[in-house]
């Protein structure tokens, strides 16, 4: 598989098994064994190493952590396996041809491959919720969130250290504010 076969295959894992992870995670929190949204993080990245981290980078080569990553032990690490590797790859989204990077939160177009790719999410009006179907992909440039379409990219892996420039700042739109 290539990358972007790699991680549909992961966002199709998670809307797959949200429903018995959620199942799970209201079990522990019955127990008062955590908060939902931290199962959520665990379970994400674990299966983001196992999955995709495994699938795609050669040993000694590690990503950058899924969303916020793990805190599964009390917030010492963020990765799942292998605690102290550091990221060494990142994944990157391009757009696919002939689709528009039309940012879902901003409405503003936005060049994908100067941000970084945060994770699977789904619109919920103006925003985004961490549930099926996932659907778009959130982006980070800075401390800006971008949401596009899933369909809308191809995803591509980047070594850290030939990052592109951050400094993109979106424009807004002809006729928007």
């Amino acid at each position: 598989m290539d990358v972007t076969e790699t991680i549909l295959n992961f966002q199709a894992f998670l809307g797959a098994g949200y429903d018995n992870w959620h199942k799970s995670a209201q079990a522990g929190l019955a127990r008062d064994n955590g908060f939902v949204d931290e199962a959520f993080c665990d379970w994400c990245q674990a299966n983001w190493e196992l999955l995709v981290e495994r699938a795609i980078c050669r040993p000694g080569q590690y990503l950058e952590v899924y969303a916020s990553g793990s805190d599964y032990e009390l917030q010492l690490h963020s990765r799942v396996f292998f605690h102290e590797a550091t990221p060494t790859h990142e994944i990157r989204c391009e757009l696919m041809a002939g689709t528009s990077g039309l940012d879902a939160l901003s409405a503003s177009e936005i060049e994908p491959f100067a941000c970084s790719f945060d994770r699977f999410v789904t619109r919920d009006g103006t925003w985004f919720v961490d549930e099926p179907p996932f659907d778009h992909v959130l982006l980070e440039n800075g401390d800006n969130q971008h949401m596009l379409p899933v369909s809308s990219v191809r995803f591509v892996l980047q070594e850290i250290g030939t990052r592109p420039n951050n400094s993109f700042k979106p424009k807004p739109l002809r006729g928007s504010a």
